[in-house]
């Protein structure tokens, strides 16, 4: 299994399903399942923005504090479905939230991801720029959890 790492929030907005568009500077072609990592640093810049909307209010509807938000870990697993480039970001269908868990600018690349899993609990992991293969014991651990849920 792939795996993308993202900074806080956004990789527990993803995992808690508002956050459905990762954007990039880079083009995907890979389809399928991919694990959501979250980096084990992050700014203070960051943690600031987790008090302040619409960030606060979907942290907090989806039962998170921040400051236990997971670091180092794997948090979701997601499928990306489509990746398009940004042509014209006044055109985009997407909601207030989305645009502001993202850079829609021009030229960019919105990768769509569906059927988010969150984890029960999230599962250490040393994270990689790109898209990185996560190790067998770790998507191990991510599969019985995965069946546990189901």
């Amino acid at each position: 299994m792939k795996a993308l790492s993202l900074t806080q929030p956004w990789a527990s907005l993803v995992a808690i399903g508002v956050k459905r568009i990762e954007t990039r500077d880079w083009y995907t072609s890979y389809r399928g399942a991919i694990a959501i990592h979250a980096s084990k640093g992050w700014t203070a810049s960051d943690r600031a923005l987790c008090n302040k909307e619409p960030f606060r209010r979907c942290l907090k509807r989806g039962h998170l504090i921040v400051e236990t938000l997971p670091l180092g870990a794997i948090v979701a697993v997601a499928t990306i479905d489509q990746c398009s480039l940004i042509r014209d970001p006044a055109l985009l269908r997407i909601s207030d939230n989305e645009r502001a868990f993202g850079n829609f600018t021009k030229g960019r690349f919105a990768w769509f991801l569906k059927d988010v899993r969150p984890l029960r609990r999230p599962v250490p992991a040393t994270g990689a720029l790109g898209l990185w293969w996560v190790p067998t014991d770790i998507e191990l651990e991510i599969q019985r959890q995965l069946t546990e849920a189901s």
